[in-house]
């Protein structure tokens, strides 16, 4: 087993104890066939991880709009509690880390997934609510890690591209939060 397979395997488990945690609408977006489980042997690398990410950063954009959803009460929509928000929130954290441990395979993405956290949590998501305050108090250090490992270039297109408004807002507002609360700074 290569490196990259053994991080992607961890990727994978992380996903699992999020899905594990979360609510049933992954369920019907986790189709996984035969041919997905057992790649061909000549398959390019590459592919395989591309596809990873592309079902990490989509079952985390669900997770995100789900998130929205705490503790509302519509009728038709799957609702859960504050607690069980917090609870998957903290799992989807720990996704966010480990993406940060495996910059050198999933770096180059790490802006798309902040892209969506930024976006939904200024109420661009489906409900247009935003993320709560204890939800984000339970998810925010994972995002800081997304941050972390977010080129400078990175983070300056999403600057350009948010324009005016509040995600561009919130992103510098999370920028300097994470240099005062999150950047090692070199000091011991």
């Amino acid at each position: 087993m290569t490196p990259r397979h053994k991080r992607l395997s961890a990727v994978r488990r992380h996903i699992q104890s999020l899905v594990a945690s979360g609510p049933a609408i992954f369920y019907g977006n986790l189709n996984i066939n035969e041919a997905d489980a057992k790649p061909d042997p000549g398959a390019v690398v590459l592919i395989e991880c591309i596809q990873c990410i592309a079902l990490l950063q989509s079952s985390v954009q669900v997770l995100l709009y789900s998130l929205e959803l705490v503790d509302i009460d519509k009728e038709g929509y799957f609702r859960w509690d504050v607690q069980e928000g917090v609870n998957c929130a903290s799992h989807l954290r720990r996704v966010y880390e480990e993406i940060r441990q495996q910059r050198d395979v999933l770096g180059q993405h790490c802006f798309l997934f902040l892209s969506d956290y930024v976006w939904i949590y200024s109420g661009y998501g489906p409900q247009k609510r935003g993320i709560r305050r204890e939800i984000d108090d339970a998810l925010r250090p994972g995002v800081y890690a997304l941050v972390d490992v977010s080129s400078a270039n990175d983070l300056q297109y999403l600057h350009t591209v948010f324009g005016e408004g509040p995600c561009r807002s919130t992103l510098a507002a999370l920028r300097q939060d994470y240099k005062l609360n999150f950047q090692y700074g070199g000091k011991v």
